[in-house]
């Protein structure tokens, strides 16, 4: 008779963080929107379990900001914009694009608290991010050793899964997973590091060993081998690349905690910007566009397959211990570092 035992002899189960030592909301960037979603005309954005609004200002320039007037809390979305200002609907109270109260009608002294806490914000390949914090911790990032301005980007995807941040982001160490939900068979043991303080890298080589439609088309157009490098940055941001024989996939994934504890990811596709004159646009939106569908595909086919799965430190084995260091890594991470929300 074969026994059991409860823990692994090599698999230190009590360094396992608490599932409720997590932060709500990492320091980190954040998916905002397109660039052409916003304008001079207050939006009305929610994240961090906030209410935020975002507007362009004076030389175009993104501003967002908490959404509740530090006055009596009218919702300053409802408000005017006039020379990089907003004013609050309710009484009148202008702030700049720094936050600070700038005038109050028939008063003189500015009390200290009329101040909005303010966002910092960044506009790349026509997407606009914003940070979770009082200031950036690191730069948005991008793909190792390339130029943002080389590449152009697709129309952006979204999913809500029903799951945390942290487990999600945890999905770029899971071994297990990459054979039984992706169908890559891995031929050889995945190398794990931090290129820089803020990010966790996986690297790993596989044979695309699966029957879905995706898969049949990725063996044929790419090739049946697919070294694959996962980065974590700043705990909620996903940066992948797939390097085929014949072609390199890029794309990246923010989460971002929704109030509920599902996640919504909001998924971009990356093409290196075609250099062919006249029809370069024409290829580059048909190579987004099929990009994009493998993408959103196979994740939305995941994100189906898994449900709703839970971090529960009492059941890890000597398995997850990839999946087991990456939390303890994000723990200590959000733990240097202070969110907004």
């Amino acid at each position: 008779m074969s026994i059991v035992t409860d823990i692994p002899p090599s698999f230190d189960r009590q360094r396992l963080p608490d599932a409720d030592s997590f932060p709500a909301y990492p320091a980190s960037w954040y998916w905002l929107g397109t660039s052409r979603d916003f304008s001079a005309k207050p939006k009305s954005v929610r994240l961090f379990g906030r209410d935020l609004v975002a507007y362009r200002g004076n030389e175009n320039k993104l501003i967002v900001m908490d959404a509740r007037c530090s006055h009596m809390g009218a919702d300053l979305c409802n408000g005017t914009v006039r020379d990089g200002q907003i004013t609050c609907p309710f009484h009148g109270w202008k702030y700049g694009p720094d936050g600070k109260c700038t005038s109050i009608p028939h008063g003189n002294d500015i009390p200290t608290f009329a101040r909005q806490r303010t966002y910092e914000v960044v506009e790349r390949n026509a997407c606009a991010y914003l940070f979770n914090g009082a200031e950036s911790l690191f730069p948005l990032p991008f793909f190792y050793d390339q130029d943002p301005d080389d590449f152009v980007c697709g129309r952006p995807f979204s999913l809500v899964a029903k799951s945390t941040w942290y487990m999600m982001s945890a999905h770029a160490f899971d071994v297990q997973h990459f054979e039984t939900v992706h169908d890559r068979k891995l031929l050889g043991p995945p190398v794990i590091d931090c290129p820089t303080p803020f990010a966790r890298r996986c690297t790993h080589h596989s044979k695309v060993a699966g029957d879905t439609l995706f898969d049949r088309l990725l063996r044929v157009f790419a090739s049946k081998t697919v070294t694959v490098q996962l980065t974590i940055w700043g705990n909620n941001i996903c940066m992948v690349e797939g390097k085929f024989d014949r072609v390199t996939s890029r794309f990246f994934l923010m989460m971002s905690p929704m109030e509920d504890g599902t996640t919504q990811v909001h998924g971009t596709v990356f093409k290196r910007r075609s250099r062919i004159p006249l029809l370069g646009r024409l290829l580059d939106t048909l190579g987004l566009e099929t990009r994009r569908w493998f993408t959103a595909g196979y994740l939305a086919d995941e994100n189906t397959k898994l449900g709703s799965p839970a971090y529960r430190p009492a059941t890890m084995v000597e398995q997850d211990k990839e999946v087991a260091d990456y939390l303890r890594w994000a723990l200590a991470l959000s733990r240097r570092s202070k969110p907004t929300g």
